[in-house]
């Protein structure tokens, strides 16, 4: 079994249509939906937006489905301009920005560092070399141009969310392997921030299509 995660309806809704459901259940408030895709066994759920909602989808699904391994798909915005609308990246770590550094080291979980790795493992080249491996950020607001600008500068980040460093927090207090795949809806100078609700739908299948390849890389050798 794996999961798959999404932040929205929107971010979930490609992974769904590609899924043989066999079963539905709710628990704390959110629907996991049960099956296959591509013939290997997944639970999905979308979490709702900011960290809290991340944290509690996250780990209800480690605690009723023992997860192998975790894919988050969705959407993020750009903080820097080497990053293009229809981009899709690969984390390869990801930190929060609203967060002193220092407290996740100094107190539980007392990590290494502030950072979560996430995608060490995995040769570029060998999966899609469509795909940009950067850094991310996360924060639970939208943020201006000055604070894309500082993000990027203190965290040398490439992109921002809402929710991953969370899903990646509980990940590594559980000990379960997770990996984010995001596709860019708007750059670092807020272009396509105007169709930002179009660029979710077509991002979010960007994505989708993306973690699909990835999981059977990943489960199909």
């Amino acid at each position: 079994m794996i999961g798959i995660i999404a932040a929205s309806e929107d971010e979930l809704k490609p992974i769904l249509e590609k899924m043989s459901i066999a079963d539905t259940a709710t628990k704390a408030l959110l629907k996991f939906h049960q099956g296959t895709l591509s013939n290997i066994e997944v639970v999905a759920v979308y979490s709702g937006v900011c960290k809290v909602n991340a944290a509690i989808a996250m780990q209800v699904l480690i605690d009723f489905y023992s997860p192998k391994k975790v894919y988050i798909t969705g959407v993020a915005g750009a903080l820097d301009d080497t990053l293009q609308v229809g981009t899709t990246v690969l984390v390869k770590a990801v930190t929060h920005h609203d967060v002193d550094p220092k407290i996740l080291i100094e107190y539980h979980p007392f990590m290494n560092s502030n950072w979560y790795p996430i995608a060490s493992e995995y040769d570029i080249s060998a999966i899609n070399n469509h795909l940009v491996i950067s850094n991310m950020a996360t924060g639970e607001k939208f943020i201006t141009q000055a604070e894309k600008d500082e993000i990027s500068r203190i965290f040398n980040a490439h992109c921002v969310d809402m929710e991953s460093a969370a899903y990646a927090q509980v990940c590594y207090a559980n000990n379960v392997p997770l990996t984010i795949l995001k596709t860019i809806t708007d750059n670092a100078n807020d272009v396509g921030i105007c169709d930002f609700e179009k660029n979710v739908e077509h991002c979010s299948r960007l994505s989708a299509i993306e973690v699909i390849r990835l999981i059977e890389c990943d489960f199909q050798q």
